[in-house]
């Protein structure tokens, strides 16, 4: 009985860190997923606020941007504005 019992008791403690193995593994892979899209997201901002910038040292205009990039106005002037640029 004794040996039997020790048994049980192993048996449950490898299922038990298999399952846990295998939730550690999926949450991995849903983090990774998840900070992916996140870098994806602010490098895309990064990137139309570059535009935006170049554009308005030749166009001073925010429509204009507007028109050729349709970047919604209420961005573009927020990006100018944390960049110090008053329109």
């Amino acid at each position: 009985r004794y040996e039997k019992y020790w048994d049980r008791v192993r048996y449950e403690n490898t299922l038990l860190h298999e399952k846990f193995r295998e939730g550690a593994e999926e949450g991995l892979k849903e983090g990774l997923k998840e900070g992916l899209a996140e870098g994806e997201k602010k490098g895309l901002a990064k990137g139309k606020a570059a535009i935006v910038l170049k554009m308005w040292q030749k166009l001073q205009s925010v429509e204009e941007i507007h028109a050729l990039t349709d970047i919604p106005m209420a961005t573009i002037e927020e990006i100018l504005k944390q960049n110090g640029i008053n329109t």
